[in-house]
């Protein structure tokens, strides 16, 4: 049935009320939510062909810690591999992120947030390697100028 359109025909209960009266399911194997849409049925029928909004156009999302996290990526290897098996761990980015807001905050001008934000980890103790070639594609600053609003959801 790869080619099948049977979804635009009925709705999930209608194809389950039909299977349960020609006996391909049987009445105990009836899935917990049939009786639940019996008693309370939807106040309209979902349909497949029905559309939500407009789908000419999609927003693109783009937060102010994407073009940190480019600047990082593009700058600085990452040489170790992650460990993802333990949850309160960052990533080296997300460090990086995290500091870059706070050295941004106490008021270093926004050419040297990069490079402070650098010294502040590694004085902490955080390795970071530069790559022997740096990609440039743009400075940081004017493209933090170009997105609007302060920090946007991640952190």
């Amino acid at each position: 049935m790869a080619g099948s359109r049977i979804e635009k025909v009925g709705n999930v209960y209608t194809r389950m009320r039909g299977m349960l009266l020609s006996k391909t399911f049987k009445v105990k194997d009836e899935p917990p939510w049939f009786a639940v849409w019996e008693h309370f049925p939807p106040a309209r029928d979902p349909k497949w062909s029905k559309r939500t909004g407009d789908r000419k156009y999609v927003p693109r999302i783009f937060y102010k810690e994407d073009v940190i996290r480019a600047q990082f990526y593009n700058t600085f290897k990452q040489d170790e591999p992650l460990d993802l098996t333990e949850d309160g761990n960052l990533l080296p980015c997300d460090v990086f992120v995290k500091k870059f807001h706070e050295v941004l905050e106490s008021g270093v001008t926004p050419k040297e947030v990069f490079a402070a934000t650098e010294e502040a980890l590694k004085s902490e103790g955080m390795v970071l390697n530069r790559k022997s070639v740096e990609i440039k594609k743009g400075p940081i600053e004017e493209a933090l100028t170009r997105i609007p609003g302060k920090t946007l959801g991640r952190s």
